[in-house]
């Protein structure tokens, strides 16, 4: 699943969050969870 998170998160700019979340089926609250816990993962 993290591979889905890295790709929106790389390519939000260029086609918004909303059709890409759409396309790869994952949920909005999702991918800003993980957009949250990414201060948490670069710690460890």
């Amino acid at each position: 699943m993290t591979c889905r998170w890295d790709f929106i998160s790389e390519n939000r700019a260029d086609f918004g969050v909303q059709r890409i979340r759409w396309v790869l089926q994952v949920s909005r609250s999702g991918f800003y969870r993980w957009i949250a816990g990414a201060a948490v993962r670069a710690e460890h």
